[in-house]
């Protein structure tokens, strides 16, 4: 998150305020916390309905996942493609051998 682990300290034990910006990097790694109760003080620590946020982080996961896949899959396909032909080269040779 870009904060010295003294720094992030202090802001548990209240020496420091945390600026938006570690906010910000904060709530992109846990959705499930209340940023109104952080600033304020005023209602729960953590969103009441932490299902919903759950479910979007889980198919957010998927579909990065997913889109690995895809990639891992059109690397495949190029390496055997390539293999293919490597396989069709020697076969050349050895017959013109």
């Amino acid at each position: 998150m870009g904060q010295a682990p003294t720094k992030i300290r202090g802001y548990a034990r209240g020496a420091n305020k945390p600026g938006l910006e570690f906010l910000e990097a904060l709530s992109q790694i846990h959705p499930e916390i209340n940023f109104d109760y952080l600033i304020t003080g005023i209602g729960t620590l953590l969103h009441q309905d932490t299902k919903e946020l759950d479910m979007k982080l889980l198919q957010s996961i998927i579909e990065s996942k997913d889109k690995q896949i895809e990639g891992y899959q059109r690397t495949l396909e190029g390496l055997q493609e390539e293999n293919d032909k490597l396989v069709r080269l020697a076969k050349n040779r050895n017959k013109k051998a």
